[in-house]
């Protein structure tokens, strides 16, 4: 026992000078003495969270096997590693439309300008992981093919973050409103230009939707794109992205009566803007 504590008296005295908060937990048993590790958090930027966004449609007949397989992803990775978004952009002829029984359009302007700014796809659905062109020559980062989506979201997940945001929400339920604050913290000095992005979604909304031409009364639509709180290309972040740096920008937004709030969810990202590099570096979600 003397040994024991010894030793333990060492390794407090190892921690103490090193600065390191940590926790030792020592089990005593007939064995003999065990030491069980702790996990220390990473306390500035936070884990790696990816993003993706999906291009769908109400009359889109092959939209509900992207969305069970982005759920699928979702499942395998961790889901709360992903932040998804599902966009209806209006851009696809009758596949965009709601259908004649829809209570929603999901569509907007602000859809729009967002999948333009990156890029159509030639056909939907369609996913962009993290904004990233995969292929040389390609002018959108939105691909079609399904099979390769699962991989690019596990490539992402690899990256280590450069910048960590963090979501606080505040919601009012008699005035409906909600109040975002976003908190930047670089983990390291960003020289060139850097954007935030901050939107609204709300999840399982109960609509039509066209599957394999089988047209479904109650199907349940993911993620959904309901607001953009920033400018749809981002709002430019002035500040210097220093290391250490703490930058907070905040939203305000009044939600529509006919929207679930306990189903809706603050999304943030930090990404760059120039050109056609439109890369995410960090992700964020929050319920309200």
């Amino acid at each position: 026992m003397k040994i024991i504590l010894n030793i333990v008296t060492k390794s407090l005295t190892f921690l103490k000078l090193s600065g390191i908060l940590g926790l030792i937990i020592i089990l005593l048993a007939p064995g003999g003495c065990k030491e069980q590790p702790v996990e220390i958090p990473d306390l500035k930027v936070g884990k790696r969270r990816v993003l993706i966004e999906e291009l769908s449609g109400v009359n889109c007949n092959n939209c509900p096997d992207a969305a069970k397989e982005i759920e699928k992803i979702r499942g395998i990775v961790g889901a709360e590693n992903v932040v998804a978004v599902t966009i209806y952009p209006s851009l696809y002829g009758v596949l965009s439309r709601p259908l004649p029984i829809s209570k929603y359009d999901f569509r907007m302007p602000e859809s729009d300008a967002i999948v333009n700014l990156l890029g159509p796809a030639d056909a939907i659905p369609a996913l962009s992981v993290n904004r990233t062109i995969v292929n040389t020559g390609d002018q959108t980062p939105f691909l079609v093919t399904k099979t390769q989506w699962s991989g690019l979201v596990r490539n992402a997940l690899m990256k280590e973050p450069v910048v960590g945001v963090f979501l606080k929400t505040t919601f009012d339920a008699v005035s409906r409103e909600v109040v975002i604050s976003t908190d930047i913290t670089p983990d390291q000095t960003l020289s060139g230009d850097y954007f935030l992005t901050a939107l609204i979604t709300q999840d399982s909304i109960i609509d039509a939707q066209n599957d394999k031409n089988d047209i479904l009364p109650a199907y349940a639509h993911r993620h959904v794109l309901r607001k953009v709180l920033s400018l749809p290309g981002g709002d430019r972040i002035a500040e210097p992205l220093t290391l250490r740096a703490l930058i907070t920008k905040s939203y305000t937004f009044r939600l529509p009566v006919d929207w679930d709030a306990t189903k809706c969810s603050a999304v943030a990202f930090v990404h760059k803007g120039v050109s056609s590099n439109f890369e995410v570096m960090q992700a964020a979600e929050k319920k309200f």
